[in-house]
């Protein structure tokens, strides 16, 4: 039986886009590749220009996005995911996100998601179809990258 925790992981991981279409026991398989990081209030969680072949998921806390290193765009929050589409992609990282008060993320490396393609085709090639499906719509500008500041 599934814990209350792990439920409440499957929950955020099937929320974000890259992983919205699996059913439960696929995501509890992606959920394994996962590795819990914590980072300070003030930690810079990424720099605009950096190239990452990891992505997170915000678990708990609240995570600044700024164009540079002070002018803030938004805010990344619980169930929020970063860079998904460009690690996988390996481009640039576009915004400098920095933690706003101690948070944690669940990062995964594509490696790790890679690694699928001996274990479970089929999910890799779910995961990948949706990374070629979301880069098509982030191209043409359909894809939100942050919560807009209410002004």
């Amino acid at each position: 039986m599934a814990s209350a925790d792990e439920f409440a992981l499957v929950k955020i991981v099937r929320k974000i886009e890259l992983f919205s279409h699996l059913d439960v026991d696929e995501a509890k398989k992606v959920l394994s590749l996962g590795v819990k990081k914590s980072h300070a209030e003030g930690e810079f969680v990424s720099r605009k220009g950096e190239r990452s072949t990891s992505f997170g998921i915000v678990l708990a806390g609240q995570i600044g996005v700024y164009e540079d290193d002070d002018k803030r765009l938004g805010f990344l929050q619980v169930g929020d995911s970063m860079n998904a589409i460009g690690a996988f992609l390996r481009s640039p990282i576009l915004v400098t996100s920095r933690a706003e008060a101690p948070c944690t993320l669940l990062y995964f490396s594509t490696l790790d998601i890679r690694s699928l393609r001996s274990s479970d085709l089929l999910l890799y090639t779910k995961i990948i179809e949706r990374v070629l499906e979301l880069a098509e719509r982030l191209i043409a500008g359909m894809v939100p990258k942050v919560k807009q500041i209410e002004e």
